[in-house]
């Protein structure tokens, strides 16, 4: 505050020893311009320079403002400055330290289908906030001692690429939500039941919707639920086997199979993986 005229007034009328004080008080409560009033009391030199010496000092003041940071996971970040009141009414702040505020960011995510247990992984990586590109590798084998009666044996590959629906996502937002994704698939397979099965290879193409739910008070464990749905083309070879434990007997003929059909369901467990991000550096970039 440059001019404080209420701050000066109340000085004066406080001060017993003050010069011609009816005068000055007349001229501060006039109804004039700051720079008038100013100019009026620089008439009477030695007043003004009793005024300059004991009082004006005084009526100068300013705000100083210090802005805190809240991390996302909900934990105050704090900068506590040391200051003192100088002789002369001024405030004298001292060089301090303190922490710089940062953020756990987001760069990578790793999880695992439920309805295959212990059977596949997968990992998803942002790009952007918005965006993000993934793997996944499923492996079921389950052949189970029943004289080769059924048996389920999967190796697969897929890849994505998933946008994240919001306008102004933050990094704490990364991997959450709402989002629809582009896969291709390809795999190789063998699924038998009561003595009659298929061995074969296959590829797909298709889109899904996933929605991500952060858990936890850290938000350290994501839940994903996705559906998809898509073009499948396989190349599949029949057999049946004969007698328990036997051999396979394969048909020569290949049968080559095109559907539309559902390429994705899952209930996926989320771990993601958090980098701190110091966040007053980021904004000097």
């Amino acid at each position: 505050m440059g001019e404080d005229w209420t701050g000066l007034k109340n000085l004066i009328i406080s001060d017993p020893d003050f010069p011609n004080k009816s005068i000055v008080l007349w001229i501060i409560d006039g109804n004039y311009r700051n720079d008038t009033k100013e100019m009026v009391l620089k008439v009477f030199p030695e007043m003004y320079s009793y005024i300059k010496e004991k009082h004006l000092k005084y009526t100068r003041s300013a705000t100083l403002k210090f802005p805190t940071w809240h991390s996302f996971d909900g934990v105050p970040y704090l900068a506590s400055p040391q200051g003192r009141i100088s002789s002369q009414g001024g405030a004298e702040i001292k060089p301090h330290e303190f922490q710089r505020p940062s953020v756990r960011k987001p760069v990578l995510a790793f999880r695992t289908n439920l309805l295959l247990p212990a059977s596949n992984v997968g990992m998803s990586i942002p790009v952007g906030n918005s965006w993000s590109v993934g793997m996944d590798y499923y492996f079921p084998w389950i052949w189970p001692p029943e004289k080769n009666r059924w048996c389920i044996e999967l190796l697969g590959v897929g890849l994505e690429a998933r946008y994240w629906f919001g306008r102004s996502r933050t990094w704490q937002q990364r991997l959450t939500g709402h989002s629809v994704g582009l896969g291709v698939n390809a795999g190789y397979y063998d699924l038998e039941r009561n003595w009659k099965g298929a061995q074969g290879e296959y590829v797909s193409a298709g889109v899904d919707y996933t929605y991500a739910l952060p858990v936890g008070k850290r938000k350290n464990v994501r839940f994903e639920f996705s559906i998809g749905v898509g073009y499948i083309r396989s190349w599949a070879r029949p057999y049946e086997v004969k007698e328990p434990y036997g051999d396979l007997v394969r048909d020569e003929q290949e049968l080559i199979i095109d559907m539309i059909a559902p390429t994705k369901a899952a209930v996926s467990v989320v771990i993601p993986v958090f980098r701190k991000v110091d966040t007053e550096r980021r904004a000097r970039r």
